[in-house]
């Protein structure tokens, strides 16, 4: 762990100034991997352990430098699109998010199924080359000011309760969700 934080040391020395815009200072964070540093180094991370991701954490607020960004986006979203996003839309959807670019909700809870996943009435079905998801979602922290949202929808009503399920992006800014969104897992 030592090597790490010592990299690290070296690194915020190189190219910290607090002149930089947050915006700034999360691009270059990011892209070397410290913003999520648990994420394997091909999905912008350093392939640390949840141990070692805890200590880099700890070390921006040691050095008194602006910490990554937080909340949702890095928490929940970048280790599943780490997982799961096709590798040609990492930059456009993984990169802005361990940066800080992206705001992001989670649409999952559902009015009658509430956090009970099993019970989610949403529906995901096949509409051309995209998806069309029809239904209600609540208990969306944030979602009024977010960028972007993983939504859970069921694209196989014919699945048992757990299964069927899959996980989409979507670009809250659109006016047409349905059309536009990625598919992300399943």
């Amino acid at each position: 762990m030592s090597d790490l934080l010592d990299e690290l040391d070296r690194w915020i020395d190189a190219r910290w100034d607090p002149a930089l815009t947050a915006g700034a200072w999360w691009d270059l964070v990011a892209a070397a991997g410290w913003a999520t540093p648990a994420l394997p180094s091909a999905r912008l991370g350093r392939d640390a352990s949840p141990e070692d991701a805890r200590a880099i954490a700890a070390r921006f607020g040691e050095r008194g430098v602006l910490a990554p960004p937080s909340g949702a986006g890095l928490s929940v979203v970048a280790p599943t699109l780490a997982a799961h996003l096709a590798d040609h839309d990492v930059d456009a959807v993984l990169r802005p998010t361990v940066s800080g670019r992206h705001a992001w909700c989670l649409l999952f809870s559902e009015p009658g199924a509430g956090t009970d996943l099993a019970n989610l009435s949403t529906v995901a079905t096949r509409d051309g080359d995209g998806w069309r998801l029809d239904g209600r979602k609540t208990w969306a922290t944030g979602a009024h000011v977010a960028d972007m949202a993983l939504v859970l929808a069921r694209s196989d009503p014919e699945s048992e309760r757990h299964r069927g399920l899959t996980c989409f992006v979507l670009d809250m800014r659109q006016g047409d969700l349905g059309r536009r969104s990625a598919r992300c897992a399943r």
